[in-house]
């Protein structure tokens, strides 16, 4: 499992990434509150709905998908 953060420059957004590359390991999540999840590009419904479940404890979690802008070297986040 790798725990990645953005560049220093925005450090400010207290984010954490985790990316599992293995599949179907378990870990542990920084003993913070998380307020928003980001679901990558081409993640599986199926990890979404796991993770979702995992998460059902918190009802303070915002969920979000990253989709591509048509037409442009871009993503936007919105909610789902």
């Amino acid at each position: 499992m790798n725990r990645c953060t953005k560049a220093i420059d925005w450090e400010y957004e207290k984010e954490w990434r985790f990316v599992n590359e293995e599949g179907d390991i378990e870990d542990t999540l920084p003993d913070v509150e998380i307020s928003s999840l980001i679901f990558g590009l081409d993640m599986p419904d199926n990890h979404k709905e796991d993770i979702r479940k995992a998460t059902s404890g918190s009802a303070k979690i915002r969920y979000r998908q990253a989709v591509k802008v048509p037409k442009r070297f871009e993503l936007r986040v919105e909610d789902v």
